[in-house]
């Protein structure tokens, strides 16, 4: 099936770009099924990939550039997905926005998949865009063979991306102290009520997979008291930022800054991290983290320090 009959490759792009655009927001469903189904169509590319799953509301998307940066320095091919961005952020493939090619092929195959499901729901409940966008992704990252998929969560309780299967789950900040009460559900699904610190990292504990392994941020209290009943439930390995990863001798210099971050494996001395401030820092710390854990195969192992300084220094800030 030819979803871009005599359409050229610029045409078919912007065909697709309007399709994608033209699909509903976030639904207050909550359901993986449709995701599911479409992936199950397509012969379940998500099992095909190895995958970094990140979530939480203040800081998954510095630390999946990270993440995603320092293991193409490591000589790794890497796709970084966002499926809850839009345009040029949401798909990249070794470091480069995916381009029309490769994404009118992807499109070309995952398509067929997406308008059954459509047709099955009916209007009110045709994929999402973050569904959608989810799926081709996951295409796109087969056809190119990476090594590693680096998938951003979409901050919210209603999350399409939970369905991967992912090796090393990363949970930054869930529940921001300067969020109120808790982190704010997506208002497009209707709901403008907020998350207590508790619900957020219920939510976001959806990436963690059996025998996963897991780094964690500093959470508040209730949220780390959850996050860690999840990992002790799905047989996970749990590293946390304040007990077994730490930041030190951070200092503020032109374009970002210079820190010491310490993880399971090893010290890295004085590495630049792009931005400022010391969230920031942790951010990079967790990129670090997950990194060693996904090389080491849930055993976290030293990474190549100049490696690691040029991964970093390279990232977006």
């Amino acid at each position: 099936m030819d979803v871009f009959p005599d359409l050229s490759l610029a045409e078919a792009a912007r065909e697709l770009a309007a399709h994608l655009e033209g699909r509903p927001g976030p639904r207050r469903d909550g359901t993986l099924m449709r995701v599911s189904d479409a992936l199950s169509r397509l012969e379940d590319p998500h099992l095909d990939l190895d995958i970094i799953h990140i979530a939480g509301l203040d800081g998954r998307a510095s630390t999946a550039r990270m993440t995603e940066a320092i293991l193409r320095r490591h000589g790794l091919r890497t796709a970084l997905l966002a499926p809850a961005r839009r345009g040029a952020e949401a798909l990249f493939v070794d470091g480069a926005e995916l381009g029309p090619a490769a994404l009118v092929a992807a499109w070309r195959r995952a398509a067929p998949a997406l308008h059954h499901v459509d047709a099955r729901a009916g209007e009110a409940g045709r994929a999402t865009h973050e569904e959608a966008l989810l799926v081709l992704g996951l295409v796109a990252a087969r056809a190119a063979e990476v090594d590693v998929v680096v998938l951003e969560a979409a901050g919210t309780d209603r999350d399409a991306t939970h369905a991967a299967d992912a090796r090393v789950a990363v949970l930054a900040d869930v529940a921001p102290a300067g969020a109120g009460t808790g982190a704010s559900r997506d208002a497009a699904a209707g709901t403008p009520a907020t998350l207590t610190p508790a619900q957020a990292a219920r939510a976001a504990a959806g990436i963690i997979k059996p025998g996963a392994a897991v780094v964690c941020g500093p959470q508040r209290p209730a949220a780390a008291t959850v996050i860690a009943q999840a990992v002790a439930a799905r047989g996970a390995v749990l590293a946390v930022d304040g007990q077994r990863l730490s930041v030190t001798d951070r200092r503020e210099v032109e374009q970002g800054q210079v820190a010491t971050l310490t993880t399971v494996a090893r010290t890295y001395r004085d590495v630049f991290v792009p931005g400022t401030g010391e969230r920031e820092a942790h951010h990079a710390l967790l990129a670090l983290a997950a990194c060693e854990a996904y090389v080491g195969a849930g055993i976290p192992r030293a990474l190549h320090l100049p490696s690691v300084a040029h991964g970093l220094a390279a990232a977006p800030a």
